[in-house]
């Protein structure tokens, strides 16, 4: 699960002095561990090191060694996308550890055509460099390869979902992402939102242009992995949570994306940016906008007023009935909540998950990014939430029907939690 908790003094709040292809909604509308279908793979074969490297200024190389010695290279381009192996040839393999090199390996490509693969001498030195050569557009290039020893648990993760677990390479059955090997610890990605032009009023088009940096060196980052079929998912809301829109920026040649976007009315905008830094963790971060009205008009910064509405809601060409469990959600304890299409057949993945789902309490203070804990296609799917506080939440729920998105929203009411503080 992703939340995002932020009191309003924290927040980061960009201040205007003025004021696309979307997913609109109406204005007022156990962990589990599963098996890969992968053959059960021996820890001997388990990646012990891995490394990364540039070849050209634009073709990225991704390298992990088992240690039992089996070598593994998957390239990518600038944008993040996989160069098929089948467009290089001749590519070889030499390690130079404890100051000298080993004799060069010959890869193969494997049966799917993704990557390189081939079994050669085992690393023993955690200090090693891979020396890789290929033949690409008709001459041979190479590039250095540091390796460094693979941190974490060594077993296949979810980088979304930490809980969902695998013996071998394949998607996450609730997300649809690439199984890693041990997930990294969560580092915050610094992320800069500007807005062109800086002056603007609502109903005016605007760009918003996000900018990530690495935290480490502080450089731009230019590459990002695949999240949910894109490379940045974005999510705006408005204060009173009439407004919401999922849409997903461009991305630039200098790495940043670009989104346009019309504000419909003055007011304070919550902005939550979804995307994911190769080498990374995926990232989920908030920003603030707040849009003036004409010169000299009041702008009306209240909190939503949300009545409870969990009620059957009207899709593009299906309704959702909600049944929660218990009845009465409470604050810091475990709801399940229960979705029933009505007609429920033709159902299809979109964006890579069953469904989507983004959470925001009336104050916007708590933002979570949701997908079903279980769903198989059938007309109801389930998702287990524990809910940070007492407040009323909108739940807005994105699911796709005969190839038609449906989005729709319920009210849902949050109590105190019934166990006593320590």
């Amino acid at each position: 699960m992703h939340l995002v908790k932020l009191p309003f003094s924290l927040m980061t709040l960009a201040v205007l002095v003025g004021c696309g292809g979307r997913e609109k909604a109406p204005p007022d509308s156990q962990p589990s561990r599963v098996q890969s279908t992968a053959p059960r793979e021996s820890p001997s074969a388990t990646p012990k090191y891995q490394g990364s490297g540039v070849i050209n200024d634009n073709l990225h190389l991704d390298m992990a060694v088992s240690q039992s010695g089996e070598y593994t290279v998957a390239l990518s381009d600038d944008r993040g996308d996989e160069v098929p192996a089948s467009e290089v040839s001749g590519l070889v393999v030499a390690f130079k550890q404890s100051g000298a090199p080993s004799g060069s390996v010959s890869l193969r490509i494997n049966d799917t055509g993704e990557s390189w693969v081939g079994r050669g001498p085992s690393v023993l030195d955690s200090n090693a460099t891979a020396l890789v050569a290929l033949f690409l557009h008709g001459e041979t290039v190479s590039a250095s390869v540091p390796l460094s020893a693979v941190g974490g648990p060594l077993d296949y993760v979810c980088p979304m979902h930490p809980d969902i677990r695998s013996n071998g390479p394949g998607q996450c059955p609730r997300c649809g992402m690439k199984f890693v090997i041990g997930r990294p610890d969560h580092e915050e990605y610094p992320l800069d939102l500007r807005m062109a032009p800086a002056t603007f009023l609502p109903g005016q088009r605007v760009g918003m242009i996000f900018g990530v940096k690495d935290p480490k060196t502080g450089k731009p980052v230019r590459r990002f992995e695949v999240v949910h079929e894109r490379l940045f998912h974005l999510f705006i809301l408005s204060a009173d949570l009439k407004y919401f829109v999922h849409d997903h920026p461009e991305l630039n040649q200098d790495g940043s994306f670009r989104y346009n976007e019309v504000f419909p009315k003055p007011g304070m905008y919550r902005v939550l940016a979804d995307f994911y830094p190769k080498g990374g963790t995926p990232q989920l971060i908030p920003k603030t906008i707040f849009v003036p009205g004409p010169p000299g008009s009041p702008v009306d910064f209240a909190e939503a007023k949300l009545a409870p509405e969990i009620g059957p809601q009207h899709g593009q060409n299906s309704d959702m009935e909600l049944v929660l469990d218990p009845p009465q959600p409470r604050s810091g304890e475990k709801t399940t909540l229960l979705f029933r299409m009505k007609p429920g057949d033709g159902m299809g993945r979109y964006l890579g998950a069953w469904a989507h789902m983004l959470i925001a309490s009336d104050d916007l203070i708590d933002l979570m990014h949701e997908h079903p804990s279980h769903a198989d296609g059938g007309p109801q799917m389930l998702v287990d939430l524990t809910f940070p506080r007492p407040r009323t939440y909108r739940v807005w729920l994105q699911f796709q029907r005969n190839g038609v998105v449906n989005t729709v929203a319920f009210n849902i009411p949050v109590a105190n939690s019934r166990t006593p503080r320590k």
